[in-house]
């Protein structure tokens, strides 16, 4: 008792000692030590609310605000909230046909309306204008295309986000967009400070087209500015040649991708390879100059991209994207990408797949594994069918990402699903044949049968492939109101993309139940992606057929509204439960 009474008084007096020494202007001086400021901003943005607490800091606190401003405005998927700083009777905001509010500019900024804007523009140094698949932009709204032309003609040769430094962005193809808007949008992302830049785009004008090419050569002549150069591009020599100089100006360039339509030229492969920080590149190859280099000294040496980590040829054949794995070296190389135009027979690519694995530095070092086939295997060929045993070499790889696209179906079953998920439980993308449709085709992967996957893949946020609709295993619990998985799903928080390629849906399915079903699967669904919605084959099979499309598609549509719907509910149930 004696003790616990000591033990008080001494705090009693230290907390005394420590209110006469610490005034309030000692405290705010403590407030702005940097090292401080930076665990409070990391406690902050822990929180759910983190962004609003932040930004009652930035009122409340003057010397919090600087800090915290730049941390508000740092990222940012929107212009929207940037465009909203200029004075009120400068802009307005309707909703427009499909509920999402527009917002325009009623007149041209004067001088002395863009004080406001500034302040804030000067603090984004992250643009993301091409969303993450099934992100939800209704909250943040739209400008009106024509807002973008209204801010390059008030800006002139003025930069609009000075400090910018990394930037997405893709054209839109939306029926309320203008090619006008859309090229006026493009440039005014080019500021004189981007490192990084992701841009897609679709088809231009020719007009359009020569502006676009016009600004990329006037762009990026310091060659220590780009690091990460990422342009995908419907085609187009004129900016796909425009695009290539500017890489090839950059010095410290880290990454260069980009979806070649023409043979890249030897000399500029040279120029590239000699890159010693080069981290990742895109190579267009013809067999030409594939053989050229491979009969090069520095081909297959240390020096031929010596730091290269992702490798993605584009050629014609499978047995050249073979040619250049080997003769790229690297050390570090953890990552490949083929893309072919003559699909390769399946043992073919089963050969592949066991070369990979009898490479040392393959099996050791590879961890994302991409093959696709520009064009399908003809049907009825022999050697069309990938099978659990073209792919068993695979499994004693440690993936993390798996994207297969080999121009012909995949035919595995459950128990290799399950062997899959044993091998690679830190896998994040599994991609199976997922963009290809042929008809007649029937999964033997049932939805149950993707369970292990739940249980052993905590990272996996996208998976697509083709499996069996059928939901009866589960029609004791939905029936009686319970979780037909009994709670067994993927990670509800992680954002999920899953693909059900050419799975069907017939008359006799319970989109309901199915819904139900992959809710309770993908709790934290975002999207959902199927092959019943591309345009490839319409017209080759039979009248009936083409009709069959038709109402398999309108029926994923449904049940992909149903499923994302349900799945926030689930997200919501999870909060109460937990």
């Amino acid at each position: 008792m004696e003790s616990s009474l000591s033990a008080q008084q001494d705090y009693d007096s230290n907390m005394n000692k420590l209110s006469q020494t610490s005034t309030p202007s000692a405290t705010a001086r403590c407030l702005a030590v940097p090292e401080l400021q930076h665990l409070i901003y990391e406690m902050v943005l822990d929180d759910e609310d983190g962004l609003a607490t932040l930004a009652i800091l930035a009122r409340t606190a003057r010397c919090l605000q600087e800090v915290a401003l730049n941390r508000l405005w740092d990222y940012q998927t929107s212009l929207v909230p940037l465009v909203k700083c200029f004075p009120a009777h400068l802009w307005a905001e309707k909703p427009g046909d499909d509920g999402v509010r527009t917002v325009k500019l009623l007149g041209e900024p004067k001088t002395e309306d863009w004080a406001r804007v500034k302040f804030y523009a000067s603090r984004i140094r992250t643009l993301s204008l091409n969303p993450p698949v099934g992100a939800d932009t209704r909250w943040e709204g739209r400008l009106a295309g024509d807002v973008f032309i209204t801010l390059r003609k008030a800006l002139g040769s003025d930069p609009f986000l000075p400090n910018l430094d990394s930037f997405g962005w893709a054209q839109s193809s939306a029926r309320w967009t203008e090619e006008t808007h859309e090229l006026a949008a493009f440039l005014l992302m080019l500021n004189p400070l981007v490192s990084s830049m992701d841009v897609v785009m679709a088809e231009w004008s020719k007009k359009s087209e020569r502006a676009i090419v016009s600004a990329l050569k006037a762009y990026g002549h310091d060659g220590s500015q780009l690091r990460s150069l990422k342009f995908k591009c419907s085609e187009s020599p004129l900016i796909e040649r425009a695009v290539l100089d500017l890489a090839k100006r950059q010095h410290h360039l880290l990454s260069l991708r980009y979806a070649w339509e023409t043979a890249m030229p030897l000399n500029t492969i040279v120029h590239f390879s000699a890159m010693h920080q080069l981290r990742e590149i895109s190579i267009r190859a013809d067999q030409k100059t594939t053989l050229k280099l491979s009969e090069d000294a520095i081909a297959g040496s240390r020096s031929f991209f010596p730091s290269l980590h992702l490798l993605s040829v584009h050629a014609d054949t499978l047995a050249l994207c073979e040619r250049w794995l080997r003769m790229v070296q690297s050390p570090a190389l953890d990552g490949i990408s083929f893309v072919v135009d003559q699909p390769p027979a399946a043992p073919a690519l089963q050969a592949f797949f066991a070369s990979l694995v009898r490479d040392d530095r393959m099996r050791s070092k590879l961890r994302s594994l991409r093959f696709a086939s520009t064009n399908p295997r003809t049907r009825g060929e022999a050697g069309q069918v990938v099978t659990s045993g073209t792919l068993e070499p695979l499994l004693r790889l440690s993936l993390t990402a798996l994207q297969l696209e080999p121009g012909m179906p995949i035919d595995i079953d459950d128990a290799f699903v399950e062997r899959m998920a044993n091998a690679w439980p830190s896998i994040r993308t599994l991609e199976l044949g997922a963009e290809w449709r042929r008809e007649g085709l029937f999964s033997r992967v049932t939805i149950q049968g993707l369970i292990p996957l739940a249980l052993r893949c905590e990272d996996l946020t996208k998976l697509a492939l083709t499996f069996n609709t059928d939901t009866s295993a589960f029609d004791g619990r939905y029936d009686i109101g319970l979780r037909p998985l009994n709670g067994v799903s993927f990670d509800p928080w992680n954002h999920f993309v899953l693909g059900v390629g050419a799975s069907m849906v017939y008359h006799q399915t319970n989109i309901a139940m199915l819904s139900s079903v992959l809710s309770d699967l993908c709790p934290g669904l975002r999207a959902l992606q199927t092959a019943w919605d591309r345009a490839e084959g319409r017209g080759t099979d039979s009248g009936e057929w083409d009709s069959q499309e038709d109402e398999v598609e309108t029926a994923w549509y449904q049940i992909g509204r149903y499923t994302k719907e349900m799945a926030r509910i689930r997200r919501q149930e999870r909060l109460w439960i937990d």
